[in-house]
């Protein structure tokens, strides 16, 4: 985001010498884009949370409101 989807040469070479391949690149780019769209569809469906995953509901914490701690 800080970068508007401009990656620098720089930070790629270190991903792809850290043993990464360019493919893995984009694996990582749909990964983040897939759970993004996931995350903005559910919150506005409302979609309940698996009943296997209520033991790791997020509850927002008591001092904040939506708009102070987002």
């Amino acid at each position: 985001m800080k970068n508007r989807g401009v990656v620098c040469g720089q930070t790629l070479d270190k991903f792809i010498t850290a043993g990464y391949s360019r493919a893995q690149v984009l694996e990582v780019l749909l990964g983040v884009a897939f759970k993004t769209l996931s995350n903005y569809t559910n919150h506005i469906i409302h979609a309940p949370l698996d009943t296997a995953f209520q033991a790791e509901a997020w509850e927002e914490p008591a001092q904040c409101s939506s708009r102070q701690c987002a």
